[in-house]
Order: structure tokens, then sequence, then C-alpha cells
């Protein structure tokens, strides 16, 4: 096998991206015209310009170019360029630990020459390296970010180190902005490991108040495909709402309406029917803001996931369609025992529920209003949706975040409305084939959509009139007493599993944390080095525990944001084995075997409240059957 071939297999092995870019890389041809060599130093020409790829010197290049990389800690560290091969294989090799290296080549004609002149068999190593190259669109950017997580490199986002090499300064700002995109990625991944475990206990318990809705819930399958290709429109509660929703009654009939829970109102008001009221958030006020005394048609569809307020799925009158937030941990757990209770991605707001409700029906395009992601005008929500109990409606809460706005200025928003701009993102990445359509006319710019405004839109997509009403394609659910009796004994039985799984954790992380305490009274500035080595694979016991935990996929969710804030914070500690390390690492993982000690304690109560929860809804439901 040649040079060339046996680099792309390797390559392949180290690189996540789709394959069309090896097919790319393959047709290229390269020549004396892009890359040469020349007394023993690489060039490339762009046929007006020639730069030198790296210096005569390359030992001192190597020594300045790593002098700040320290091999006992593991790193994230993010390279510009590959042509100085001799480079990169010293950092891989010498200089790096067991570091993670992402390399990003932005010349496809050096690329080319390396892998057909370069054995690499010592760079292009699974587990350890990525390779990224000729990103110009910055659309793409963001796929870059989930092979970090693709490859839990998130766990070095305390540890990065950037290594520019000094002939690729032109691609500088190309390398900022997708080393940008890939740190933003990583935050936004923190962001979504989940709430706060109170948060995750309330969610817990609501999802038991919810026993009945889950077993009388129409399946989110029911409605896949059944728009193809027809428009949709999803309606939020946004400053920008104010400037257009009196033209949204023109799609009335010729598009799927899907109104955010706090727009649903202002819909009404203007004569708007949705098909759908989208909600999520878990939380009374939630339901005292925008359900409570209100008078819903009984052809309108509740979307929601399975945890929000009870009394929402309890007193609204239409179709519901009960969706899985998490496809594991005690989401995917609870959702298991529901015949038609099924996961989808459906984001962290209204908007993104019914975004992904519209997709998975097939719609195109989705069009967005009332989406401004920003505090337009310095408001949070539009006077027609904001509620007397919100206070007042200004930016009060903005954290002093900004972005660019539809017409290219600045403006305020926060880390919430961010991450929800970062979602429609992802989707339009992951699905370019459906036309995202920002017709809010102000807010937030979400790159990769089409600015429009909603008159132009609804005029060049609303031809054509609907079939069917969303709420005609799903059954009236109706269960009967025993099948109610069935599940409840079924869902009991699983908590009591779940229990026992708890008190084996428990007792797992008492008796680390015993062994730790031990350690600790042995420690001090004084131990040898051998002394220390006892002490590390005693605390190695640790590692152990916590692998058991992340294979619980019933259970992780509990534990997750303290497992992986741990892990980080070791990272960070490096690799050195002194006592102020061992102690610092010692004092981590007692935190956190303390933690999941407490936190399994509180959810074994938790899972017993759960079972009489459930009892208690059973009972109702007989008793309202019954009466």
């Amino acid at each position: 096998m040649d040079i060339y071939k046996n680099n792309v297999k390797m390559l392949k092995k180290c690189m996540l991206e789709e394959i069309k870019k090896y097919d790319e890389l393959e047709k290229l041809q390269v020549n004396q015209e892009n890359v040469f060599e020349k007394d023993g130093i690489l060039f490339f020409t762009d046929g007006e310009n020639t730069r030198q790829i790296y210096s005569k010197n390359q030992e001192k290049e190597i020594e300045i170019l790593t002098q700040n990389i320290d091999p006992k800690k593991e790193n994230l560290i993010f390279v510009l360029g590959i042509g100085n091969i001799e480079f990169i294989k010293r950092l891989i090799q010498d200089k790096s630990g067991m570091s993670k290296i992402v390399i990003y080549e932005p010349n496809k004609y050096i690329l080319k020459y390396i892998f057909e002149h370069n054995d690499l068999s010592d760079v292009l190593i699974e587990g350890r390296v990525l390779l990224w190259w000729n990103c110009k669109d910055n659309t793409k950017d963001r796929e870059f970010g989930y092979d970090l997580i693709a490859m839990n490199w998130t766990k070095l986002a305390y540890n990065i180190e950037v290594i520019t090499c000094p002939a690729y300064i032109q691609y500088l700002s190309e390398f900022r902005r997708i080393f940008e995109a890939a740190k933003q990625k990583i935050l936004q991944y923190f962001m979504a490991l989940g709430n706060s475990l109170d948060d995750v206990l309330q969610g817990f318990q609501q999802n038991a108040e919810n026993f009945i809705a889950c077993m009388k819930t129409n399946n989110i399958y029911d409605v896949y495909h059944k728009y193809e290709n027809m428009p949709a429109i999803i309606v939020s509660a946004g400053p920008s709402l104010e400037k257009n929703i009196d033209v949204l009654k023109e799609a009335q009939g010729k598009a799927l309406i899907i109104s955010c829970d706090a727009s649903w109102t202002a819909c009404k008001q203007h004569g708007v029917k949705p098909d759908a009221i989208a909600s999520i958030e878990r939380g009374v006020e939630t339901y005292q803001y925008y359900f409570e005394g209100k008078q819903f048609d009984e052809d309108l569809v509740l979307l929601g996931p399975s945890l929000i307020w009870s009394q929402i799925y309890k007193e609204f009158p239409g179709k519901k369609i009960v969706i899985n937030k998490n496809d594991d941990g005690v989401d995917g757990w609870w959702s298991s025992q529901f015949e038609n209770l099924n996961f989808i991605n459906i984001g962290m707001s209204c908007a993104t529920v019914a975004y992904a409700v519209a997709e998975l029906a097939g719609c195109n395009p989705i069009i967005l209003i009332g989406q401004d992601l920003a505090f337009t005008g310095n408001k949070k929500h539009s006077s027609f949706t904001h509620t007397e109990f919100e206070g007042e409606n200004n930016a009060d809460e903005a954290d002093g975040l900004m972005v660019e706005d539809i017409y290219g200025d600045m403006i305020p928003t926060d880390k919430y409305y961010n991450l929800f701009r970062y979602w429609f993102e992802d989707k339009i990445v992951a699905n370019p084939d459906i036309q995202v359509i920002d017709a809010t006319e102000g807010g937030a710019k979400i790159q990769g959509s089409t600015i429009m405004t909603l008159k132009d839109a609804v005029s060049q997509y609303c031809t054509k009139n609907k079939e069917k009403d969303l709420c005609d394609y799903l059954e009236n659910r109706e269960i009967t007493p025993e099948e109610v009796k069935q599940k409840k004994e079924r869902v009991l039985k699983e908590a009591d599993r779940l229990i026992q799984k708890l008190y084996k954790t428990k007792k797992k992380t008492e008796d680390h944390y015993a062994t730790l305490e031990k350690i600790y009274d042995r420690i001090n500035e004084d131990m040898t080095q051998n002394q220390l080595i006892k002490a590390v694979k005693q605390m190695q016991k640790g590692d152990q525990i916590i692998q058991y935990m992340i294979n619980q996929r019933d259970t992780i969710t509990f534990f997750q944001q303290y497992i992986t804030q741990t892990i980080t914070y070791v990272k960070a500690l490096g690799n050195e084995l002194t006592p102020e390390n061992v102690l610092k690492n010692l004092y981590a993982q007692g935190n956190l075997m303390g933690a999941v000690k407490r936190a399994c304690v509180m959810l074994i109560k938790e899972c017993e409240k759960l079972k009489e929860t459930v009892e208690k809804e059973y009972g109702s439901y007989v008793e309202q059957q019954e009466g």
C-alpha cells in the first residue's frame, strides 16, 4: 500500500466528518505550482506569493512552539497547520504527554502534499488526534465542536492550549473563528448537561404526577411526515411579534401553526387558531400564567414533555402528545414504562419543542416569528404576550452578552437565549434540506436561516390548504382501570429495582469515602514517590466507581454534573506526582463520593415518594371513573 492510501486509511479512524471530504482530497492534484521543496524547506505558492512553511532551524521553531506545553498535564491542544510535520510529530511523541490534539489545516494543497510524501502513522493516532481542514463555510464550524463531544474531550476544557505555526498567520482569523465555535459548542454542552439536582427531582416527581397523561398520550410518531413539504409557522413571544402577528391570519389553514404557550393568547386576540400549543417549563408559574382559567378549543393539540406541571395535562381539554425529554437517565427510565412515550430532541424552549414536532411532521419550510432570542427594543417579550404576573417587561435580566441582529447591529441577549439560538443553528446544519425562514423581523441573527418578512413568507409558501388539522391525525385515547392498574404495578416494580441500584451506589461511595479518609491521614509533604504511588493506586478505586455510575443509564442523570465537574477539575491538576496534587485529587474525589452518597439518600426517598404518587394518581383515576 502506498503512503497516501495508508495515511487516508488512518485518517478515517481519527476524523469524524462526512466521507465526501476524503473524495475531495482524492481528486486534488498537487504540483510545483502549488507546493514544492527547495534546500530541504517546504514552500507554498499561489502563483503570486510564495511562503516558506517552516524555518531553516526547525529545532528552534519546535522549541518555541512547544514551550508552553506541560507534558505532565493532559491538555486539549489546538494546532494551526500541519505543514511543519516534524513539529507535529515531536509534539505528539515527546512534548505533549497524553494530551488530545486537534490539527486544523486550512490549505488543502499542503495537506495533500503531506499525505503523499510523509508516513503519518506517528501522527494520525486514533483517540488522540483529530484532523480538520479547509473550512470556508462558517455554518460548518459548529460541526467540529460535535467531534470534541463525541470523543469526550470536553473534560479537558480547562486545559486548552493553542499553537499557531508562523507560516500560517494569514489563516489566523479563520482559525480563531473555528476555535471560538468549538469552544462555544463545549460551553453549550456543559450548559445542556442538565438542571440542578433540585430541578431533576422536581421533574422526577412531576413525571409521576403525570402518570395518567403518559398512559393516554398520543405517540409523537403519529404525526411523522403527515405534513410533508407543507410550511409550518412557529409563533414565539418575542418583542418583534407585535410587528407582524396581524399577517398570521392569512396563513390560517395553509400552514401547520404551532404557538408557544406564552403566545397563544396573542394568536387568539388576532383571530388565529393554531393547530397546537407547545409548553416545556416545569414550574407552577407556567400553569398560572398561560393555562389556568383559559378556554382552549378541543381541537387544539398540547405538545410538551412528561414533566410539566400536572394540572396542565389534567385540565387541558384537547388531545395531547407527551414527549420524552431525554433518552437516557431517569427520563429514559420513566418513558420505558409507557408504549406511546417516545424521545425526540425537543431542545430547551417552547419554540424548540414546536420546531422539533414540525420537523418530524415533514414540514418545509419552517417559518419562525416572534423568535427574537434577544432583548429587542430593551424588551423581553411582546406586549401582546406579557402577563402581569411577570413584572416589568424590560431587559434587566440581560447579562452583558451582545449578538449580531438581523440588520447587522449589536443587540443585548443572555446565555439562555443564546443557547436556544445555537440549537436552531445546529438543526439547520444537521438538516440542510429544511429551509428555516426567520420572519421575526427583528432580534438575533440565526446563522443559516433565510431572513424574510412574514408577509412575503406567507405569500410565497402558504399557498395550498392543509388536508387535515393536526388533531384529526390523532386518536381519541381511552384507557381502562384494569390497564391503569397493570401499568401502576409495573412502575412500582421498576421503581423498587431503581432503589436497589441506588443502595448499591450509596454503599460503593461510602466505602471509598472511608478509604479516602485513611489516605488523607497519611499524606504529608515528606512522602516519597513510592508512598505517593501507593496512595494514588488506592484512590484509583474511585475511577471504577465513576465508571460504574456512568454505566447505569437510568440513574446517571442524577450524578452527571458531579462527575463531569470532578473529572474536569482533576484533569486540570495535571499528572505531576506531588503531595499537593495528590491531596487536591483526594479532596475532589472525596467531594464527589460525599455528594453522590447524600444524593442517593435523597433519591431513595424520592423513589419511595414516586411510588406513593403513582398509587395516588391511580386511586384518583379509578375514583373518577367510578364516580
